[in-house]
Order: C-alpha cells, then structure tokens, then sequence
C-alpha cells in the first residue's frame, strides 16, 4: 500500500465518511484506479 502524499490526496478528495483509500494505479495520464475500504462496522 502506497503511503505518501499523493494518497492522502487522494482520500481528502473523496472525503466519504467510513471509506479508507488503500491503493491507487494511473492507467493513463488522464485516469486512475483508486482502490477503497468500507470502515463502516456492520449493525446487529
């Protein structure tokens, strides 16, 4: 897992409450792949 400033980026970006970014891949220099985790714990 990528840890640098970019990745923090990244996640500031989405800004989505419970949703960690992990991972991040250009596919082109106009694209990019931006892997995400569900933090949210699930309810009984």
């Amino acid at each position: 897992m990528p840890s640098n400033p970019l990745l923090h980026f990244i996640a500031k970006v989405i800004n989505l409450e419970d949703i960690k970014v992990v991972n991040y891949k250009f596919i082109t220099e106009y694209e990019i792949v931006i892997e995400i985790e569900n933090q949210q714990k699930e309810r009984s």
